[in-house]
């Protein structure tokens, strides 16, 4: 149990890291900075996710035959891509906006509770994929 709140807090973490470095990018670069900040961290996170993943398989024994590498990066990228999308949006919506900029606690919070978000979101995609019998997951 103890290594899901270890792994969810960390989430919160980077998804808070990243509305602040957002936010203050988008403050002084503009509102397109916002998704290709989203995109960048987005495609980093999955694939270090994924690195991480298929160097476990490797190192319990389970060689590239039992799961496919770029799958397995395609589904990573593609869930931090979920997960980032809820702080993006969240940043992009008080940039928009013509509310004061938060202070950093403030935004810190609300990335962390953007990012559970779209870590609920994320899981409901892969809930109704798998009810829907999708095979998604590129292990054979």
């Amino acid at each position: 149990m103890m290594p899901y709140i270890v792994g969810f807090a960390t989430l919160c973490a980077i998804g808070a890291a990243f509305g602040t470095v957002v936010a203050k990018a988008a403050q002084r670069f503009g509102s397109r900075t916002i998704a290709a900040c989203w995109l960048i961290a987005s495609f980093a996170l999955g694939s270090v996710w994924a690195f991480q993943a298929v160097r476990l398989q490797r190192a319990l024994g389970r060689g590239p035959e039992r799961a496919s590498a770029p799958g397995l990066y395609a589904l990573f990228i593609v869930t931090a891509l979920v997960v980032l999308s809820a702080p993006a949006f969240g940043v992009w919506r008080r940039h928009r906006g013509a509310t004061p900029m938060l202070t950093y606690p403030h935004m810190l919070a609300a990335s962390a509770g953007w990012t559970i978000v779209g870590f609920v979101l994320a899981t409901l995609i892969a809930a109704l994929l798998d009810i829907a019998g999708v095979n998604f997951l590129p292990i054979h």
